[in-house]
């Protein structure tokens, strides 16, 4: 019995040993990784996105690019709001289990759906493995960020929703414990409790998603944005916990075996977790932000509602229960194309913006990250010339503009650094032999 880990006393506790010892570490180290990783490819994907042309306009420009570009962003700085509530509840002491769950999850997983749109916009560039390519150690990380401290499959089926359901409810663990020591008044009485908040729970559903959540109350001293954005997130809430309490009608104790039903509701826990935390985090930001965030709030809201319907969809009679959480049906609608051109264009031209969502990449200097922002910084400057002359790509077309007196002698040194540095940048490693 000395062989077993604990001794004879914790025989029938692996799990339970096992949660406790991943709650802590978990939720710091792949993360932080991850999200390292998704501003790496957020900061050398605007770069590069203004440095590289085609048909003679910067990649940014294109709509399609910037479908990839504005959700990395949108990713990054929800990933840092969540990230950072996480550490400050570190600090304070406590040892969140479900809350490092929710962070190896999110954050390992968009890791690989980020490095996966910044390679769709760096092409070849990423392509070719060697010194120039920035992107390649990142994304050879990604098989052993899924895999390990809790797989991801396992953590989003079994240990978000399965774990967070037990430790969360506020009647069912005491209601087992009530059972288990056969104390039957106790259980009784935490009955008629839990029954009392499914019909408040209920109730609160319907009347706040008749509303849009407008009835419920949000912090007082912030802006009226940010009260519509909390009104809708509680709204989210209560349909979130008047369906939990379905499920466990409908599954009991056979609920943990109910993977796919789990992980709708991780999924749907997961954008509840992430709007609340961005709602805080970005109390401290400037005005700056506020496209982005309106941006990222209609995303998740709008992603928010088609889980809520999709969980629904479970029942026998899904349209009751859309009736009761979705009076008016998926009436939240995605970001406009409008949004997304602002803020791509934001992203590319606001320094500050893009260098708070991006603080976190160390860069070495004369690295090719290094020289990537060079060009970056020149880019920036070239495009007021470029609004008055035609665009050229090679030194003897610089030349000409200055033969042509076109340009002064000062901006034809900076374009002619810009050219170099582009070409370098452009170019992927190639070896003898």
């Amino acid at each position: 019995m000395s062989a077993v880990i604990g001794g004879q006393k914790m025989i029938g506790q692996g799990w339970s040993m096992l949660m406790e010892s991943l709650s802590l570490g978990r939720g710091v180290s792949l993360p932080s990784l991850s999200l390292a990783g998704v501003e790496l490819s957020l900061k050398t994907s605007i770069e590069y996105a203004l440095i590289r042309k085609q048909f003679k306009q910067s990649l940014y420009r294109f709509q399609g690019v910037a479908e990839k570009i504005v959700p990395m962003a949108s990713d990054a700085l929800m990933m840092k709001a969540m990230s950072n509530f996480h550490l400050d509840l570190l600090d304070q002491g406590l040892n969140p289990s479900i809350s490092s769950a929710i962070l190896k999850y999110n954050h390992t997983e968009l890791l690989r759906t980020n490095i996966n749109r910044a390679m769709d916009i760096h092409g070849g560039k990423t392509v070719m493995l060697g010194e120039g390519n920035y992107l390649a150690n990142i994304y050879e990380t990604i098989p052993i960020a899924i895999t390990v401290e809790g797989a991801n499959i396992l953590t989003r089926s079994m240990i978000i929703f399965g774990q967070g359901l037990m430790r969360c409810h506020p009647f069912l663990k005491d209601e087992l414990t009530a059972i288990e020591t056969q104390s039957y008044t106790s259980f009784n009485q935490y009955l008629g409790k839990h029954l009392a908040h499914i019909a408040s729970v209920k109730a609160k559903s319907l009347v706040f998603a008749l509303s849009g959540g407008r009835l419920s109350n949000a912090p007082k001293n912030t802006k009226s944005t940010a009260q519509m954005y909390y009104q809708q997130l509680s709204s989210i809430s209560a349909s979130f916990a008047f369906l939990v309490e379905m499920v466990l009608i409908k599954f009991g104790t056979k609920i943990k075996f109910q993977e796919s039903m789990n992980g709708l509701f991780s999924d749907l826990l997961i954008k509840m977790y992430g709007i609340s935390t961005l709602l805080k985090y970005v109390e401290k930001l400037d005005n700056n932000f506020d496209d982005l965030l309106k941006w990222t709030m209609q995303r998740h809201v709008f992603e928010s509602q088609m889980l809520l319907k999709e969980i629904c969809d479970q029942f026998k009679n899904p349209w009751f229960f859309r009736w009761l959480v979705l009076p008016w049906g998926i009436n939240k609608t995605k970001p406009s194309i409008e949004l997304q051109s602002k803020i791509v264009n934001q992203l590319i031209n606001d320094k500050h913006l893009k260098n708070t969502l991006t603080d976190d990449v160390l860069i070495i200097k004369d690295s090719p990250l290094d020289e990537l922002e060079r060009a970056y910084e020149l880019a920036i400057d070239a495009e007021k010339i470029y609004k008055r002359v035609r665009y050229v790509d090679d030194a003897e077309g610089v030349d000409a503009l200055l033969d042509q007196e076109k340009i002064t002698s000062e901006e034809h040194q900076l374009l002619s650094n810009l050219t170099q540095l582009r070409r370098k940048i452009l170019a992927v490693d190639d070896y003898e032999n």
